[in-house]
């Protein structure tokens, strides 16, 4: 199964939610984070995958932490080109 990225415009209200209701994150984290799902992803493929290792592969490679839950299990398959990383978590997950 090959899933796409779901449209950016609508990443940015629902990240931008998460951020929000954070109140333990002050600012200058907020902007961090931000920046990270902002960041430009041109090609990524997975197929078939644990999708808790491709999640922490994810942050790994932006250098950010992903904390996955146990209880995420399964396996992934997506391909995006010309995405975000925040549309790689919200569209594919």
């Amino acid at each position: 199964m090959t899933s796409s990225a779901c449209n950016p415009s609508s990443v940015r209200p629902f990240v931008a939610f998460l951020l929000l209701v954070s109140p333990s994150l002050d600012a200058q984290d907020r902007e961090f984070i931000a920046g990270v799902l902002d960041r430009r992803v041109e090609d990524f493929m997975v197929q078939g995958q644990e999708a808790r290792i491709v999640l922490e592969g994810i942050g790994a490679g932006c250098r950010f932490p992903v904390v996955v839950e146990p209880a995420v299990q399964g396996t992934v398959s997506f391909e995006v080109h010309n995405a975000t990383v925040g549309t790689i978590f919200v569209g594919n997950f």
